[in-house]
């Protein structure tokens, strides 16, 4: 009996053996045309910086001179730099109307801090590089401020987001002079 299973054995081994190399190759797994493709691992997270005001009195305040790049501005108030997650290409227009559109209480909820852009009406209406590299941004709409501690909330707020990329020279409505003398209350500023 010993030999039959050797022989049984055996005949199993080349016909297994036979099987595997004949095998035809595998065809590569496609995508449908229509299918999404599939997830990326290891996605890089992006994170657009924009600059929110830490106001005098606040706890917010106290912290906020600790942040690396804060600066005092105004009604001794601060802007600080925060980081914040989303998927927004890195642009200087995009970090513009990101924080256009970033509600002050999500800033205030989240952060501590606020957005006084928030509620202005103003949009990006566009960002173009000059010849020596620097940009020249349009902004177009209206600015409403409660008086002299705003206006360099607001001022700052978009200067020092807009200075990540270079220099900047910003309009309002097409005019140096609309941007440069939002807040002047001297009626000097031409």
């Amino acid at each position: 009996m010993s030999g039959s299973n050797n022989l049984l054995f055996l005949a199993a081994a080349v016909v297994l053996f036979g099987f595997v190399c004949k095998r035809p190759n595998p065809t590569p797994f496609v995508l449908p045309t229509n299918a999404p493709p599939p997830p990326l691992v290891n996605m890089e997270v992006k994170t657009v910086a924009i600059y929110l005001i830490a106001e005098d009195g606040t706890y917010a305040r106290d912290d906020a001179a600790k942040v690396f790049g804060a600066k005092i501005i105004g009604c001794n108030d601060y802007a600080v730099p925060v980081r914040i997650p989303s998927e927004i290409d890195v642009s200087l227009k995009n970090y513009l109307t990101f924080l256009l559109g970033f509600s002050d209480r999500k800033a205030t909820e989240d952060y501590g801090y606020r957005n006084y852009l928030a509620a202005q009406k103003l949009t990006v209406d566009t960002v173009d590089k000059t010849a020596d590299g620097s940009f020249l941004v349009n902004l177009k709409g209206e600015i409403f401020s409660a008086g002299v501690c705003d206006d360099p909330r607001i001022i700052e707020q978009v200067e020092l987001t807009a200075a990540q990329f270079g220099k900047v020279k910003i309009l309002l409505n097409g005019s140096e002079s609309a941007w440069r003398c939002f807040g002047d209350q001297s009626g000097l500023c031409k």
